[in-house]
């Protein structure tokens, strides 16, 4: 057998343990969180209306990037807003009857102003759009829309992420345990974006995995998926568009029968990964009015200063990781989620964190060999994406002469832990976790369970 294949030995067990654990967990979630109590949701609320007006892009008006929408959407979206980082205050059942009771005059419009979610392309808002407007089809309160995106949001990608899983030649359970951590379950229960960018990118992973290192006969199947989740990537979050380099792990002959179909395949993923890219330039070009309302940031100026000084940022980058690593480690498993404002115990992170770094070690294949050249496209391809989320906080949330770079979360390095551990492979210790299903499927059902508790205990 080629070097670069190996016979399929994951098990469906992590597959069936996420769906259960994504479903029922973010179910509870989902009804435990009060509307908009999570990172940018009434904003994603409102661009997600937006769609189903029929505005893909978002219209820029002055400093604001919005869309005109029905008139009381906006009065909706603030129903929470004096929650987030008001620890002190609880949400009540009145608060939640007079949400219910609110209407929206779908005849009379207003302009609404959603600058924070306008830079990504819409593709992000495609699942919750759906849910609001079945919901608003059965004709619910607007309220009841904002559920319902949730709802749809928290089913499709639950379906994207465990098909992507099935994908996995190995890794399944590292990549479970990836979404089901309490940061990933509570962004898939929400109306947030974040959900389908980490979908895709464990997608595009999973297929370009399958199609390098496993083996037997490839099927229309593979291909489709590649040829779907590589646009896709770029059209979530163009910044995690590095990780198609893990497509450069596909041998030549898996790409098709015959020559002339593996180029063709080629080309097909080529054309339609630079579509995508043109309609997320468009939409991050658009939109360059300032994210932070009485901060001095300024795009342009940012991106000046990169391409004057060069090395000045790559120190902001480097002091940034160093200072913050830890943070971001905390934050992505989830310390805090929401708003980053609801507390889960340091023992569990501290657990997750131990769990993360021990399926990273032994969810392996024993049969895998990667030569030192394809660990170095992998790590670079992951380097590539970190620096990017970097920039892209100093270009739109960074304050200009600032000496540090503002705005980066745990969450957003979500997308490069599966990738990451392929670079990290050992055959020595692979294969050792998939004896512990029971253990694994109890910690996450109990970090699950932990996370609820946390909600229930911040907000009532």
């Amino acid at each position: 057998m080629p070097a670069t294949q190996m016979t399929p030995r994951a098990p469906l067990a992590p597959v069936r343990a996420f769906l259960w654990l994504s479903l029922l967990g973010g179910a509870l979630l989902l009804a435990l969180f009060p509307p908009f109590a999570v990172a940018d949701e009434p904003a994603h609320f409102l661009r997600s209306c937006a769609l189903l007006e029929g505005e893909f892009f978002g219209e820029r008006r002055g400093e604001a990037v919005g869309a005109e929408l029905p008139v009381g959407l906006a009065r909706l979206a603030r129903l929470t807003d004096d929650l987030p980082f008001h620890r002190e205050r609880k949400f009540s059942l009145e608060r939640w009857r007079a949400g219910w009771a609110l209407r929206v005059d779908t005849a009379e419009k207003e302009f609404v102003d959603f600058r924070t979610v306008a830079q990504v392309p819409f593709l992000l808002h495609v699942p919750q759009a759906l849910g609001i407007g079945l919901a608003r089809l059965a004709g619910a309160p607007p309220l009841a829309w904002a559920y319902a995106g949730r709802a749809a949001n928290l089913v499709l990608c639950t379906a994207l992420v465990a098909f992507a899983l099935g994908r996995l030649p190995f890794y399944r359970w590292l990549g479970a345990i990836v979404a089901l951590l309490p940061q990933s379950l509570s962004i898939r229960a929400s109306l947030s974006g974040d959900a389908l960018t980490f979908a895709v990118a464990l997608l595009l992973v999973a297929c370009a995995w399958r199609m390098a290192f496993g083996s037997g006969r490839l099927g229309a199947t593979d291909r489709a998926g590649l040829l779907a989740a590589a646009p896709a990537l770029a059209l979530t979050k163009a910044v995690y568009l590095p990780l198609l380099a893990h497509l450069a792990l596909i041998p030549g002959s898996r790409w098709g029968r015959r020559r002339g179909g593996a180029w063709g395949t080629r080309i097909a993923v080529a054309l339609l990964v630079a579509a995508s890219v043109a309609v997320a330039v468009a939409a991050f070009a658009g939109t360059n009015v300032p994210l932070r309302e009485g901060y001095s940031v300024d795009r342009p100026a940012q991106w000046r200063g990169v391409i004057a000084d060069p090395g000045r940022f790559a120190g902001l980058v480097a002091s940034d990781l160093l200072a913050h690593g830890p943070r971001y480690a905390v934050q992505l498993v989830g310390r805090q989620i929401g708003w980053l404002d609801t507390d889960t115990p340091w023992t569990l992170s501290f657990a997750l964190v131990a769990l993360l770094l021990w399926a990273a070690a032994t969810d392996g294949s024993p049969e895998l060999q990667l030569s030192v050249a394809r660990r170095a496209l992998v790590l670079v391809a992951t380097l590539v994406v970190a620096l990017g989320i970097e920039l892209s906080q100093y270009l739109t949330w960074t304050p200009v002469g600032l000496d540090a770079i503002e705005g980066v979360q745990g969450r957003y390095f979500t997308p490069l832990v599966v990738p990451t551990a392929l670079a990290l492979h050992s055959r020595r210790r692979a294969g050792r976790l998939v004896t512990h299903g029971r253990l694994l499927g109890a910690m996450l059902a109990l970090a699950a369970a932990v996370s609820c508790l946390s909600v229930l205990v911040r907000f009532y």
